[in-house]
């Protein structure tokens, strides 16, 4: 009835605003909080992998609160030492946010500590009164992105890994197809296929759930995905043929056959039962240098073998891996992680600088944003600075319209809970696929801090706000770009 970015965008929409409005019934003072926590989990790329990504938001609150009152117990009555303990705070956790398995908790960390000690003022009573309503607003936002994302159209791990395959392998058909027309393959279609294969390997190394499928044989799915993606890089190649010979012919007949295979596996959800087929050959070692075709084909066919194996139609030469505890790795990246804590620590000295010696307007909201941006905004090239202030300006000027113009007229709890249903199922559907993710997270969040008045227990439509939040984000934004240009990456860091 709905196509999947439509149904993940009412998904999305349904669980943020049940989040809003239930935290007003309760009567906590910021809703919005509990809001981001679900725009967050909903940027991932599985169910899983958001509750995965959810414990770690939980594990970087609980740290955050805990550093957060021993700063302020200890460093409330010294701002300067306060700042410097901050400032060097934030580069070793920007650095360790570089790690695979737990890098969002440490970011969440230096987030949660930056705004639970700002945002109580050094009061003692404050700061815990702040980090009691930050632990229920992401306590409400993970329990409410589960139920919605559980009960309405839901799809486990396997589904969606099947899903993306499926798609994966119809879109290689089409380039083998073009091959036998003697056309050129699609440079574009196969640069996309690339993009949907890279997540799955990490998809499959997550929880998988009831997603017994995957679970039997995990390490063999993940060796399919790397066959696949070695597949699609072949047929990139600059050498590819465009007028095959007889022999690369048959070639092509046999990867469309066995291209037919993977997609009604992928149909089946990789239940043995439903594709009974034999198994393939074993796979030669070549002697000489492979064609690009032919080293397409054969990473084609050790796809189709690994795939066999992990359904359980071919004995597997590899142990079972027990499920191991993932550790916190300080090495993958160094240089690049190491960059970017140096540079944050470097904005945090200039931004700080900057809030202590000249009238900056927002009281403790500079800092928040400093530390909220700042570590996120290193992690990405330079570039993205500019992404980052025209997806700022573009989102944050409709949502300022309706701040002023529509959200005052707006009585009734069902009618803030439909304005909020309507603006972010748009902004999600919208901009959907993972090239619209930086623009789907900026838009919606903006949608929600924009308007956060209309969402306080008495609501306060005051634009002053908003307006001072804007400018503030595009300082925040100026001054991590000047930092980021006087700190270039390392050669080997540059993407």
């Amino acid at each position: 009835m709905f196509s999947a970015a439509t149904r993940d965008s009412i998904k999305f929409a349904l669980a943020a605003t049940s989040a809003i409005l239930l935290a007003l019934s309760f009567g906590w003072d910021k809703p919005y909080w509990a809001a981001v926590v679900v725009i967050v989990l909903a940027t991932t790329e599985s169910q899983s992998q958001a509750l995965y990504k959810g414990w770690n938001r939980m594990a970087g609150t609980l740290a955050g609160i805990g550093i957060a009152f021993l700063l302020v117990d200890q460093l409330g009555q010294e701002p300067l030492l306060f700042l410097t303990v901050l400032t060097l705070l934030s580069g070793v956790l920007v650095y360790l946010a570089g790690c695979p398995n737990y890098g969002y908790a440490f970011q969440m960390t230096l987030v949660l500590t930056t705004l639970v000690a700002a945002m109580g003022q050094f009061d003692d009573a404050l700061t815990f009164h702040m980090a009691i309503t930050r632990l229920e607003e992401n306590i409400l936002g993970i329990v409410m992105f589960s139920l919605v994302y559980a009960l309405l159209w839901p799809e486990s791990a396997s589904q969606r890994f099947f899903r993306q395959i499926e798609s994966v392998a119809d879109a290689l058909q089409r380039q083998v197809c073009n091959l036998r027309q003697n056309q050129q393959v699609d440079i574009n279609s196969l640069h996309r296929v690339e993009a949907s294969l890279k997540p799955l390997t990490a998809q499959l190394s997550l929880p998988l759930g009831t997603s017994y499928a995957l679970k039997y044989r995990p390490q063999h799915w993940q060796q399919s995905v790397t066959a696949l993606l070695a597949m699609t890089k072949a047929l990139m190649a600059p050498a590819l043929s465009v007028t095959p010979t007889e022999q690369e012919t048959a070639t092509l007949d046999k990867m469309d056959n066995t291209l037919v295979r993977l997609k009604a596996i992928a149909r089946a959800r990789g239940i043995p039962e439903a594709v009974p087929a034999p198994t393939p050959d074993e796979l030669p070692v070549p002697a000489t240098p492979l064609t690009p075709l032919a080293e397409a084909n054969r990473s084609l066919q050790l796809a189709y073998r690994e795939t066999d194996i992990a359904m359980g139609l071919a004995p597997s030469d590899q142990q079972r891996p027990r499920p191991a505890w993932p550790r916190i790795n300080l090495k993958v990246n160094a240089a690049q992680r190491l960059h970017q804590a140096v540079t944050m620590m470097a904005i945090m000295v200039v931004a700080m600088g900057l809030w202590t010696w000249l009238p900056v307007p927002g009281g403790s909201l500079f800092p928040i944003l400093v530390i909220s941006l700042g570590s996120v905004l290193v992690t990405f090239p330079l570039k993205m600075n500019n992404v980052a202030f025209w997806g700022v300006t573009l989102f944050a000027i409709p949502a300022l319209l309706q701040f002023v113009f529509l959200l005052p007229g707006l009585t009734e709890a069902w009618q803030l809970g439909g304005f909020y249903f309507t603006n972010l199922f748009l902004v999600w559907r919208l901009f959907p696929g993972p090239k619209g993710l930086l623009l789907r997270l900026l838009g919606a969040q903006l949608m929600i801090i924009m308007t956060m008045g209309a969402m306080q227990l008495t609501p306060r439509y005051d634009v002053t706000q908003s307006l001072t939040m804007m400018v503030l984000v595009w300082l925040v934004i100026l001054v991590v770009r000047i930092v980021m240009q006087l700190l270039p990456p390392p050669v080997s860091s540059k993407s």
